[in-house]
């Protein structure tokens, strides 16, 4: 018998400590292993660079570090808040891009799955005898699914494309916040010019109701004066309809900044403004937008991983191929051809037999343990793809793929048409802007001067004043509304380009990538959807399946995958 197993009394084995101490040690590593940490740092610092590109701030959220205190928000808000201060405050602190930043997290952790191996399967049976004599057969095995050699780097590069994608919306999220931020600034600091200028137009309409009742020669008529003052309180009811809207977008700005109220007493510092010239051609424009557009970027991942999918698809023909130990323990029967149970049968009835005549019990012996054998051998278990080949998940991936080459050539092929709009709307308020100010506005602002002199002077009606009137007002607002205009499409170019207009102004060439021309992409689906199981293999399947080697099935789906165009060869 082994000398690493010993007998006890009821004729089971058990192992010595030194195969218990290497079992556990064996345990212990293949827990190392399984051992996995997501770590997505690395991701949040990329993410953080993009948004810090495409915005121009230097401070961007981070899940690891704390955010925004009450205290240091309310430290921005003493000297007033500029439009950047508000940039800044909404990139630490607004809760939709906060959220953001956990879907790379996830995508991390989705990463680190992919890697893992399948767990071990053990499999116990126990058989106990119909007779009710020998002892228990006991059955144990132990495999483990190796398919996962060749599944794991698909399944990786897939959940690789993935994260690449979920960092580029959050550099989309956040370019977008810094986006609505301003432009939500621009409108709250022109609602509060623009009840300013109410009141002011609210003073001057007084001013010229006094100046109508007080002419003397002629009198004024008492239908000059109503009418005065009908244009009097209809600019005291603007002035009243402005303040509400400067109320409401100062909510809508709170909202950006995730902040539970604006404090009346903080002050937007920066006023509407002349943002200037456009400084940058729309050729230009069009050419860093497609280097630096995070959507296109994000376009771009979404067909690797959809490409990667359909070769991970490929992979999972085969979805089971295990290896393993199967060990089963089997008693000998005794030689007299009795069970354990009958043997004892037996031996109670001789020695209540001999208790009852007094006969000594002579001829009777202890019966001998009976011999136990242990059978040790490979376990091979392959799941045939007979029914399922993963022909409609193969299918599937492809159209997805599709879908996203589409996709990406429709983001593609309008970057140029959105830019050139946008460019012209830039310049198109940029010229408004400069008409209002420098030519519109001195025009009319003469015209009522003129106007109400010759009033006074009995030359015009009050009719002709109130027109004046009207047109400095229209005009005031017009002024006031192209700033905002000038302001807005510059914000809204900066964004389609995808980083501040300053730095895409200076950006040498050989920093922008030329664009893909739309349309070239060779369509995968012209690959055939066939039967992907070679009839050999499945023959041999069939018939002798532990005596198919691995090797053989993997080479065939190696070949299989050859015939997969790559991303960069679908482009030539």
């Amino acid at each position: 018998m082994d000398p690493n197993i010993q007998k006890n009394g009821w004729g089971t084995t058990m192992w010595k400590a030194g195969h218990l101490g290497g079992a556990c040690t064996m345990l212990a590593g293949l827990l190392c292993v399984g051992c996995a940490v997501v770590d997505p740092k690395p991701d949040y610092a990329r993410a953080r660079d993009m948004v810090k590109t495409s915005t121009g701030q230097d401070a961007v959220y981070s899940p690891e570090e704390p955010g925004l205190t009450e205290e240091q928000v309310q430290a921005l808000f003493v000297d007033g808040l500029t439009q950047e201060e508000a940039v800044r405050v909404a990139l630490l602190n607004n809760r939709e891009f906060q959220a953001a930043f956990y879907e790379i997290g996830v995508a991390r952790a989705d990463w680190v799955q992919s890697g893992l191996l399948a767990n071990p399967t053990i499999n116990t049976s126990l058989r106990f005898p119909s007779g009710g004599g020998g002892s228990t057969d006991f059955l144990g095995a132990f495999s483990q699914n190796i398919a996962d050699l060749w599944q794991i780097p698909m399944r990786k590069n897939v959940a690789a494309e993935v994260v690449e994608q979920a960092v580029m919306r959050v550099a989309g999220v956040g370019a977008g916040v810094a986006g609505n931020v301003r432009r939500t600034y621009q409108n709250a600091v022109t609602a509060e010019e623009t009840a300013d200028l109410a009141d002011r137009n609210t003073k001057r309409a007084h001013e010229l109701v006094d100046m109508v009742r007080g002419r003397k020669s002629p009198s004024a008529s008492p239908l000059d004066v109503d009418m005065m003052l009908g244009d009097a309180m209809q600019a005291e009811l603007s002035a009243q309809g402005a303040l509400v809207d400067v109320a409401v977008m100062r909510h809508e700005l709170a909202k950006l900044l995730s902040l539970g109220m604006l404090p009346d007493d903080v002050c937007l510092t920066d006023r509407v403004h002349d943002p200037g010239p456009v400084p940058l051609s729309a050729d230009k424009a069009i050419a860093v937008a497609r280097a630096k557009r995070v959507d296109l970027q994000a376009a771009g991942k979404a067909v690797d991983a959809t490409q990667a999918q359909i070769k991970a698809e490929y992979m999972k023909i085969l979805p089971g191929f295990s290896l393993g130990l199967d060990m089963e323990r089997e008693p000998q029967v005794p030689e007299d051809g009795k069970g354990r149970l009958a043997t004892i049968r037996d031996s109670v009835r001789s020695s209540l037999f001999s208790q009852a005549t007094g006969l000594p019990l002579s001829g009777m012996s202890r019966t001998a343990e009976p011999e136990e054998e242990v059978t040790l051998g490979p376990l091979l278990a392959i799941t045939l793809p007979i029914f399922d080949q993963n022909l409609a998940q193969i299918a599937k991936a492809k159209l997805l793929h599709e879908q996203a080459v589409k996709q990406r050539e429709m983001l593609e092929a309008n970057v140029g048409h959105d830019l050139a709009i946008q460019h012209a709307r830039a310049e198109l308020a940029s010229r408004n802007l400069a008409f209002y100010r420098d030519k519109l506005l001195p025009q009319v602002e003469r015209n009522l001067d003129a106007a109400a002199a010759d009033y006074q002077e009995g030359k015009i009606q009050a009719i002709t004043l109130l027109d004046a009137q009207r047109s400095l007002f229209d005009a005031r607002h017009q002024l006031l509304h192209a700033q905002l205009s000038a302001g807005t499409a510059m914000s809204d170019l900066e964004q389609a380009v995808g980083a501040p207009l300053a730095v895409a102004a200076t950006m040498p060439a050989e920093e922008l990538v030329p664009a893909d021309d739309p349309g070239k992409t060779k369509s995968i689906m012209s690959l055939p959807i066939s039967n992907m199981l070679p009839s050999d293999i499945g023959q041999s399947l069939l018939n002798e399946p532990g005596k198919l080697p691995a090797s053989q099935i993997k080479d065939s789906v190696d070949k299989t995958l050859e015939m997969i165009p790559s991303e960069e060869s679908s482009k030539k």
